[in-house]
């Protein structure tokens, strides 16, 4: 049975070329949240550099004299773009600015990050980001393990949910149009197959911010 274009949200290394034999034997391949080579494929993401600079100032008022951005897969365009933005929001930051990186994003690999982060400072950063839902999931978990340590004065998170919103920390976050993102996906798909025209490239599409902080 043929597949006539192939949707992918790739984990592989930047020199593996199984998409470019694909492609080249006709298969028109769509990246929806990963960048691949621009040159050659499209991809459908989330705009993480902006998303993470509007984010992280989000959290500067007042200032913190700390701030951490927790992430994982530091090799992947998307923690690439999110450290880069929080980078460029801190240009002229005077505190101490910490960026740990996991193994994987997951719940265990969040706490086990928090723990170590932890255990070398011995309290919690008066600021700090999660790159990833479960990331923050992981943070709670840790937050639970150590119910004498302070939590963090403000939150912020990569992806959002209503459930945020029942918690007494609040916690800004920085939702995805998954809607938007596959419906552009899915125009670029069938423009290639019915069309035959497809043009490689990045398509972005901006993040939702929810500020559930209250400003100084």
């Amino acid at each position: 049975r043929r597949c006539d274009a192939l949707f992918v949200a790739s984990c592989l290394p930047a020199d593996d070329d199984s998409y470019r034999q694909l492609q080249d034997l006709g298969m028109p391949i769509i990246a929806i949240d990963r960048t691949l080579e621009p040159s050659r494929f499209c991809s459908v993401i989330s705009d993480d550099c902006e998303a993470s600079l509007q984010l992280t100032r989000s959290l500067l008022q007042p200032m913190p004299r700390q701030i951490a951005l927790i992430g994982a897969r530091p090799e992947l365009s998307i923690s690439q773009a999110r450290a880069a933005g929080f980078k460029q929001a801190l240009e002229n930051f005077d505190g101490e600015i910490l960026i740990e990186h996991g193994a994987a994003f997951s719940r265990e690999c969040g706490r086990r990050i928090i723990d170590d982060l932890l255990a070398r400072q011995g309290h919690f950063p008066e600021a700090l980001i999660t790159t990833s839902y479960v990331l923050l999931q992981g943070m709670f978990d840790a937050l639970l393990e150590h119910p004498s340590q302070r939590p963090p004065l403000r939150l912020a998170t990569f992806g959002d949910t209503q459930l945020l919103d029942f918690l007494p920390l609040p916690v800004n976050a920085m939702g995805q149009q998954h809607r938007l993102i596959a419906e552009k996906a899915l125009s670029l798909a069938l423009s290639a197959i019915e069309e035959q025209h497809y043009e490689p490239g990045i398509h972005a599409i901006a993040r939702v911010f929810k500020q559930r902080i209250h400003q100084a």
